[in-house]
């Protein structure tokens, strides 16, 4: 998985905001599977990850359901809808 990850941690050249949000889809899929076990090292730093269940509907060639993640506490901001459906998402807890 951290081959996945380094592998989708490309953003060179995007040039608008939907080459943005397809560039950030697998690399924030990576991202969630690598970091999630995390959660339960001890010192590690608190981070929520969320799901959208619609991310079809911005992103049309990829899976309905979608993770990402948040630090800092900070409000849910779905990065697949922005403005348009900004608290879109559901936080997952644990493991799951």
């Amino acid at each position: 998985t951290l081959d996945t990850l380094a592998g989708a941690a490309q953003f060179h050249d995007i040039k608008d905001l939907q080459s943005a949000r397809v560039a950030f889809h697998p690399f924030t899929v990576a991202a969630t599977t690598v970091l999630q076990p995390l959660r339960q090292a001890i010192h590690a730093p608190a981070f929520q990850i969320y799901e959208c269940g619609m991310v079809s509907q911005a992103i049309p060639s990829v899976p309905k359901k979608a993770r990402w993640i948040q630090t800092g506490g900070r409000n849910l901001r779905n990065p697949f809808f922005g403005k348009e459906m900004p608290d879109c998402g559901t936080e997952i807890k644990g493991t799951e």
